[in-house]
């Protein structure tokens, strides 16, 4: 699924509502919206819309500097970085650097251990035309020692 996909697909029966005023490109939905949630400058509602009452739907946050409030299904957090998987398009995205190991993704599953770039792009070429390709990759984060 594409990004956008995944954002219309969190706000699911609410889509139409708020399609409007979403970020494409980091799911929030944007509302001037105040004292106990009032629909203000026809900006939905959270409360109108039925979603501030539904459990583990909505993050919600007021950013004063643009004086408004912000929501976004619970579901889309860090979809901005994609939880740090960075998505293959072509040879040309892939990793080159042969100090770090990489995670990877394979037919919508991750794997539990960790590969080279060198290893990564010769597997990507393998899998290329095939139902098996790779899809996604991401660094091993270096651990920090123990404090004590």
């Amino acid at each position: 699924m594409t990004k956008q996909e995944i954002i219309q697909k969190a706000y699911g029966k609410h889509w139409e509502a708020v399609k409007d005023f979403v970020n494409m490109e980091d799911g929030s939905c944007c509302g001037v919206e105040y004292s106990g949630w009032k629909q203000i400058n026809n900006h939905p509602s959270l409360n109108e819309m039925g979603i501030y009452q539904e459990d583990n739907f909505a993050k919600t946050w007021y950013d004063p500097h643009q004086n408004k409030h912000f929501w976004i299904p619970i579901s889309l957090e860090n979809i901005e970085n994609n939880n740090g998987w960075i998505k293959i398009e072509s040879e040309d995205n892939l990793p080159t650097d042969t100090n770090v190991n990489y995670f990877y993704c394979q037919m919508g599953n991750f794997s539990n251990r960790s590969t080279s770039a060198m290893d990564l792009a010769a597997s990507y070429r393998f899998y290329k035309d095939s139902n098996a390709e790779l899809t996604h990759y991401k660094p091993v984060e270096k651990p920090k020692p123990p404090i004590y």
